[in-house]
Parts: structure tokens; C-alpha cells; sequence
């Protein structure tokens, strides 16, 4: 088997392992454990350079708290993410097709 091959069933694997950690982790009550998952998830991707995407915005950027801890809102076109559990503040844009969508609604 090639290199290549060899790198991508890798990262397939890898992949699969991210979503798996990040959909305990959103489910997970136990907070400690969540936070844990999302550890991991990360690890595992910064290990085989495979991105996280999407999922990545869940967690707090400041002290890896899960989901269950990260308030959002919309707020002048940003989207706001504050952790519940060190009160890091993380701003987001908005996509521009989601305003235009919004304003055509009205």
C-alpha cells in the first residue's frame, strides 16, 4: 500500500473518531467528561491535521467548557459566544446569505 493510501484511510480514521468524541461530548451530561471529550476530539485532529470544521465553535476557545456551557446569540451581525464558565467572549460573523435572508423576511 502507498504512502498516500496509507495517509488518507489514516485521516478517514480520524475523521470519524472527531465526530464520534464531539457527539459524546454534546450529549455527555457529566460536565468533566464533555469537556474531556472535546480534549480529545481536538488532540486527535491537531494529531493527524484533520479539521474539525463546524464543531469546533461549540467549545469554548479559552477553556475547551462543552457545549452545554457556551451561550449564543446574534447580535449586530456577529454571532456571540460567551462560556458560562470563564466568561471568554468570542465573536463570530455572520454569513452574509443568512442576513440577506433574514431582512428579505421582513
Amino acid at each position: 500500500m502507498s504512502r498516500q493510501k496509507q495517509k488518507e484511510g489514516v485521516q478517514q480514521t480520524a475523521k470519524r473518531r472527531v465526530a464520534g468524541l464531539v457527539k459524546m461530548a454534546v450529549k455527555e451530561k457529566n460536565p468533566v467528561r464533555a469537556r474531556r471529550y472535546g480534549e480529545l476530539a481536538r488532540a486527535v485532529g491537531m494529531r493527524n491535521r484533520v479539521r474539525l470544521g463546524k464543531e469546533k465553535q461549540l467549545f469554548c476557545k479559552k477553556c475547551g467548557a462543552p457545549p452545554s456551557k457556551v451561550g449564543v446569540r446574534i447580535k449586530d451581525g456577529c454571532r456571540v459566544l460567551t462560556c458560562r464558565e470563564c466568561g471568554h467572549v468570542r465573536k463570530l460573523p455572520v454569513r452574509r446569505e443568512a442576513r440577506r435572508e433574514s431582512k428579505q423576511d421582513l
